[in-house]
């Protein structure tokens, strides 16, 4: 049986934070890992901020297309959480401001994530999915209109940098769906067909074609009002 001690609550924090953050950063500060486990460890109980800022430093020291995916996740889930994503039958209020701020820097970060690396394709998805999310549940930054055509503009440009994400053409084309425009996403991914010809997911005739299109169209919006 080993002694119990009456240890203070402030050794104990000051030693774990020498353990996990003093000595893995002096031992080798611009290694991706050990920024993402630290700020890891802060999201995880609930210390977003400081998660935040461990990110935006890991962007200058250790930049790479996992970090700054990351700091547009914790981005993503700050507005969720302070209620940036608002119901389409709400009224504007004072504290849309704030809410407004939140989408910006969402998209901010993805912005600056995709100039540093313009081929990675999650970026373009997750700016247009974050424009998706604004139209459909009321947003008054973007409005509806503004938010598909602003989500549209991303998918556009993600494919013209990443033609081999099939994610992308699928996505895109399940927007000109609900937006509909059936034939423009029968033709997107015919187009994806042409640049991708070993792909199974987007072989087949036209018939088919459309009722993927539609499948996808319905679980993109399932899953965008969900969040």
């Amino acid at each position: 049986m080993f002694p119990s001690f009456d240890f203070p609550m402030f050794y104990l924090s000051l030693f774990c934070f020498i353990l996990f953050y003093i000595i893995p950063f002096q031992a080798n500060p611009d290694s991706e890992d050990i920024w993402l486990a630290a700020a890891k460890l802060e999201w995880e109980n609930d210390e977003v901020e400081r998660a935040r800022i461990l990110l935006q430093k890991a962007c200058g020291r250790a930049p790479s297309a996992k970090v700054w995916m990351k700091l547009a996740l914790l981005e993503r889930e700050v507005g969720l959480n302070n209620g940036s994503i608002v119901s389409s039958s709400s009224s504007s209020t004072p504290a849309e401001g704030g809410k407004a701020d939140e989408m910006a820097h969402e998209l901010a970060t993805l912005d600056q994530a995709i100039a540093k690396f313009p081929d990675f394709a999650k970026f373009y998805l997750m700016a247009g999915q974050a424009c998706e999310r604004a139209a459909a549940t009321g947003n008054t930054t973007l409005g509806s209109h503004r938010g598909l055509e602003r989500a549209r503009a991303y998918y556009q440009a993600g494919l013209r940098r990443c033609p081999q994400s099939l994610p992308l053409w699928i996505t895109a084309a399940g927007l000109e769906v609900r937006l509909g425009q059936e034939t423009k996403g029968r033709s997107l991914l015919e187009l994806a067909r042409l640049k991708n010809p070993k792909s199974d997911l987007v072989r087949g005739d036209s018939e088919v074609q459309a009722n993927a299109i539609a499948a996808v169209s319905l679980l993109c919006l399932l899953a965008i009002c969900m969040l």
